[in-house]
């Protein structure tokens, strides 16, 4: 949890460290298939096994759904292979992750088509991606307390999206412009790697672990989009014209990323531990590229070259008085680079509409997250495991996009200042005979520390007269919208058989 920055660039509010299975811990196959409302079903496999040094493993996904609203349909494909190899000093992991994803999207409803939520206000709005990636991993043992460890990948993606847009307030007798179709497709090749040492000797007669390394990840990007004006017919938006381009994007964005980390964990007595970290992140953003838009005088110049750095810290406490209770707290610090979708649509003067028009390239600053974290896990009859612990993170320079237009579509991203999210969270798991059960709650309170203006006539709360006519102004307190106050998941399964097992989730 927290912006440790041992994880590299963007880790804001934490991160996720994803262990695959293996042949070796999972053999066997396993099947399993749900269906549900609105047209779901899906089918899950996996298969795995071992012999002398060698391990496979294979798992897919294949899920499809109708949706609850009209034209909002979702297919999803995934296949995962991994093999491994290992010895007494060694380990080597090739693993590749293949998808293939076609999702519909729906619009928010105007409040006179409220009464069938189910509608769609204008559509079709897809996004497919199609994705391929290698990983090939690696640990060896130089010594019994020196371990070297390396990691390299290559990562492709390519993806096509379908955007309708219905334009506010046309009069179909005057006015031609009554919709607009975008049509966009990008392709991102990235590859990159790391590599750390390990050194696992005793300091001053106390057990340590320390590591340090290095990482790299590049990326070269792609994107192209052409808008068309639309006629609506029914709720569908209908190009009118196939070879009238009312806008188009020409944009190449290349990522250098580079980061050197370390850290160090040191046993100060059996029953306390500490952890120091620091991470220094170079990263490099540029871009390429223009745009044009009949509605905006002369071409878009997307071209710019962006460099951020910064060195992030962290320190952490672990004190164990019994095997049974763990008390932690740290302070930690992250960084993010704005993005390439983030650095082409910053101009005021400029809007863009997202994701489907960039329009020009002045700079944005660097976000940098402070974070204080603490809380007590444990032990009940070693049957149930439990956690109690609250979290406040401060991000300054925190980015938003801030909305020009009437309905929303335009708007331009920003440095908005200060945010903070701050909250608690409570878990428990275990099991009773055959039953297994967990219950996690979380409680976010999400705030604006910065003040600043956006548009949003069709805001209930927006002044409908006057100079702020349709502007929202955000003050300090108020919350950040999307985010959950209240989040409760519970789970509960039970083992008929040691091959068999029924369960329920609820969220």
């Amino acid at each position: 949890p927290g912006s440790n920055p041992l994880f590299g660039l963007n880790t804001l509010g934490g991160a996720l460290s994803v262990h695959t299975k293996s042949g070796a811990e999972f053999p066997g196959t396993s099947i399993s298939s749900y269906g549900g409302s609105w047209g779901r079903r899906a089918i899950e496999f996996e298969t795995g096994g071992k012999k002398d040094n060698l391990d496979y493993f294979i798992s897919g996904n294949d899920f499809y759904e109708d949706g609850w609203r009209d034209h909002s349909k979702s297919d999803v494909k995934q296949l995962f292979g991994k093999m491994g190899w290992q010895d007494e000093k060694s380990d080597l992991d090739l693993s590749v992750s293949l998808a293939d994803n076609k999702m519909f999207g729906t619009q928010a409803l105007p409040l006179s088509m409220l009464s069938n939520p189910a509608h769609a206000y204008s559509y079709p709005d897809y996004i497919e991606n199609q994705l391929a990636m290698i990983n090939l991993k690696g640990n060896h043992f130089l010594t019994d307390t020196k371990l070297i460890s390396a990691n390299i990948y290559f990562r492709r993606n390519e993806t096509q999206g379908f955007n309708s847009n219905l334009n506010n307030n046309f009069d179909p007798g005057t006015d031609n412009h009554q919709a607009f179709n975008v049509i966009s497709n990008g392709q991102t090749n990235a590859w990159g790697g790391s590599l750390q040492l390990s050194l696992l000797d005793d300091l001053f007669k106390h057990k340590n672990q320390l590591t340090f390394g290095g990482s790299v990840d590049l990326g070269n990007t792609k994107f192209n989009s052409n808008s068309y004006d639309a006629t609506v017919i029914g709720n569908e938006t209908v190009t009118s014209s196939p070879n009238d381009i009312t806008a188009t994007v020409r944009l190449k964005a290349k990522n250098y990323y580079y980061g050197l980390y370390a850290t160090d964990n040191f046993t100060i007595t059996e029953q306390l531990h500490m952890n120091l970290s620091g991470r220094y992140n170079v990263a490099f953003v540029d871009l390429k590229g223009s745009s044009t838009s009949y509605d905006v005088t002369g071409t878009g110049n997307l071209d710019g070259n962006h460099r951020y750095s910064r060195f992030n810290p962290a320190i952490g406490f672990n004190f164990n008085p019994t095997p049974l209770v763990n008390f932690y707290g740290g302070y930690n610090e992250g960084m993010r680079a704005p993005t390439p979708v983030e650095l082409s649509c910053a101009d005021q003067a400029r809007p863009c509409s997202l994701p489907n028009a960039f329009s020009s390239d002045p700079d944005l600053k660097k976000i940098v997250s402070r974070t204080w974290e603490g809380g007590v896990r444990g032990k009940i009859n070693n049957q149930f495991n439990w956690i109690a612990g609250a979290y406040q993170t401060q991000n300054s320079n925190d980015i938003q996009f801030i909305s020009t237009g009437a309905n929303g579509t335009y708007g331009y991203f920003q440095n908005v200042g200060e945010t903070l999210r701050r909250g608690i969270e409570l878990g428990l798991n275990g099991s009773i005979d055959k039953f297994s059960l967990a219950a996690n709650y979380g409680y976010t309170d999400a705030t604006f520390q910065s003040s600043f203006t956006s548009a949003s006539s069709s805001n209930s709360s927006a002044p409908d007269s006057g100079a702020d006519k349709g502007l929202i102004q955000v003050s300090k307190g108020n919350k950040i919208p999307g985010i959950p106050e209240h989040t409760l998941k519970l789970r509960l399964t039970y083992e008929i058989t040691s091959q068999w097992k029924v369960g329920s989730n609820i969220i």
